[in-house]
């Protein structure tokens, strides 16, 4: 009710169907929450457990549709949320772990604490801006000389980051994917990711097993587009199943190739493994391979340099009627399908070319029924061979992830879980595998790797050249730290890198990292400059030339003494009789 000049009137709505516990005004609207669901008249949508009252119209509006548990304290604060946000916002606190989905955003977890801003009439979680992760019950505030004191039992995770972070330049700081995603599970989200730069276009294409909202407002299930050129996100026609899993991609003559576990239906064909989208007409291709097998899966896709053959690689037997297990590639020109080798099973995980002429397979393999992690074909041979040293004898476990050190694959690591369960990462140096040790507390399991460059040279390593820095990423546990999401392995010593946290406060995981240009990081041998490049051919083409000519020189006089020639007199007169 509202008390004016002493006099009480009750206000629209007849109060609410349970009690409010929390108040606060801002602004001319009065905002309220507690354990209510509705009005007592009932008939106003979207008051589950806080709401707002305009002085102004005398009407209930609801703030989004609320959330899913009672709210004890609504605090209006200039809180540092976002660097996009500046103004007063309203802190609601209570017994609540989801803002609920409305027609335009779906559900967000949050711990406890949810931010609405006044100015864009929603939740912070659901708008496409950075933001600061916060937690727990604000019970009380307080401001000092511009200082705000905050109390209660809060705490911040740092920023918020729906499934992707960019590593900005500098390597000093991490700026959030711009989209608003929804994990389906825990052991999902953002798997994989692509570039599209062809025809002008500016495209960054994320796939994995999530929701996320479209710039329109629609659901996006597993394959998100983000348009650099107008910052929209859309995602692929209906006709994928919401249970798929992407987890490989590619983008060649304006087709996206997308892989892993993906079923659905498209213009009557069944879809398994793999889907084929037209990036320039916005289309699904007409005609989409099909994977056939148990627990399809097409893991790795990549394209053999030089031509237009594009290979997959995973758990399957066949694409439609060919057989063609474990490893398959297309002419993308022709449309036509083959079978590299013949010898080769198992479950590809990994596909990396070493040259045009030499690709590597890493996984659960078998060639000629011989147990390896780790497999080379031959293009001109058309035969696949063991790689040495990689049998399951002597590898400590189940190989899980790979990434060079080389651009030649001269040089790689692997890691994987060990029979033991352990984790364990290996460095091949050329000639041998070589460990670095047991780094890694019980609980470690790696995801990802990559090799990145650094600035500054650390010390001399017989694992890593100084130049370069490992990158691991996965649910890690460091020994005399904790746990984190990615760490640096410098050939010596880790360092925690990213730390990260699911909504409800455990410890996150990293799986992936992708960047636009493929092996940056690599190091090559290094070349001269192109001016030392020539003077140095200059001088060797000159030393040939007077190397030859003294040659012809040589032989020539050879030549001449063997047919009797002699060198004529010098001194004047000697060739004359004398009297």
């Amino acid at each position: 009710m509202t008390i004016t000049d002493g006099n009480a009137t009750a206000m629209s709505g007849a109060g609410f169907n349970a009690p409010v516990l929390a108040m606060a005004e801002l602004d001319d609207v009065l905002y309220v929450g507690g354990r209510f669901t509705d009005t007592s008249d009932g008939g106003v949508d979207g008051l589950s457990r806080v709401a707002a009252y305009s002085f102004s119209s005398k009407k209930w509006s609801s703030l989004g549709a609320g959330v899913n548990g009672q709210v004890n304290s609504i605090w209006p604060v200039q809180l540092n949320v976002s660097t996009a946000i500046n103004e007063t916002i309203l802190a609601v606190s209570g017994d609540f772990d989801q803002i609920l989905a409305t027609n335009d955003n779906p559900a967000v977890s949050v711990a406890g604490l949810a931010i609405w801003v006044p100015s864009r009439k929603d939740w912070i979680q659901n708008l496409n801006v950075t933001q600061i992760e916060y937690g727990g019950q604000l019970s009380a505030f307080a401001t000092h000389n511009d200082t705000l004191i905050l109390a209660g039992n809060i705490a911040t995770n740092g920023v918020t980051a729906g499934g992707a972070v960019s590593l900005l330049e500098s390597g000093e700081s991490l700026l959030p994917l711009s989209m608003k995603f929804n994990h389906k599970n825990s052991s999902s989200g953002l798997i994989a990711g692509a570039y599209d730069t062809d025809s002008d276009r500016n495209l960054t294409i994320y796939g994995g097993h999530f929701t996320a909202a479209g710039s329109n407002g629609s659901s996006i299930e597993n394959i998100a587009i983000f348009n650099g050129s107008d910052d929209s996100i859309s995602g692929l026609p209906t006709g994928i199943d919401s249970n798929s899993t992407f987890v490989s991609m590619l983008v060649y003559n304006n087709t996206l190739y997308a892989g892993g576990n993906v079923t659905g239906n498209i213009s009557d064909t069944s879809l398994g493994g793999l889907v084929v989208y037209d990036l320039s007409d916005k289309v699904f291709e007409d005609i989409q391979p099909s994977f056939g097998g148990d627990n399809v899966a097409v893991n790795s896709i990549t394209r053999r340099p030089g031509s237009s053959d594009i290979f997959f690689g995973g758990n399957f037997d066949a694409v439609g009627q060919f057989p063609c297990p474990s490893v398959c590639y297309v002419d993308s020109r022709t449309n036509d399908w083959s079978r590299p080798g013949l010898t080769l099973g198992g479950n590809v995980l990994e596909l990396q070319w070493a040259s045009q002429n030499t690709l590597m397979a890493i996984g659960n393999l078998k060639v000629l029924n011989n147990e390896t992690s780790i497999a080379t074909y031959s293009k001109k041979s058309e035969e696949w061979s063991t790689f040495p040293g990689a049998s399951k004898s002597e590898i400590p476990g189940n190989v899980t992830v790979f990434t060079p050190a080389r651009e030649d694959l001269s040089q790689f690591w692997i890691g994987g879980t060990s029979t033991n369960g352990s984790a364990f990462f290996l460095n091949y140096d050329g000639s041998k595998f070589q460990s670095p040790g047991n780094l890694f507390s019980e609980g470690t399991v790696i995801r990802g790797m990559e090799i990145l460059p650094i600035s500054k040279d650390h010390s001399s390593t017989t694992l890593l050249d100084n130049s370069q820095t490992l990158l691991i990423l996965g649910s890690l546990v460091i020994p005399n730290f904790g746990n984190a999401s990615a760490a640096f392995y410098n050939g010596t010593d880790l360092t925690p890198f990213i730390l990260s946290s699911q909504a409800n406060g455990e410890s996150g995981s990293m799986s992936k990292f992708f960047s636009q240009k493929q092996n940056p990081y690599t190091t090559t041998t290094k070349h001269h400059s192109n001016g030392i490049a020539v003077l140095v051919a200059f001088c060797c083409a000159l030393g040939c030339v007077f190397l030859i000519v003294l040659a012809g020189v040589i032989l020539n006089k050879v030549q001449r003494r063997r047919q009797g020639y002699a060198a004529a007199p010098q001194t004047f007169g000697t060739d004359r009789p004398s009297d």
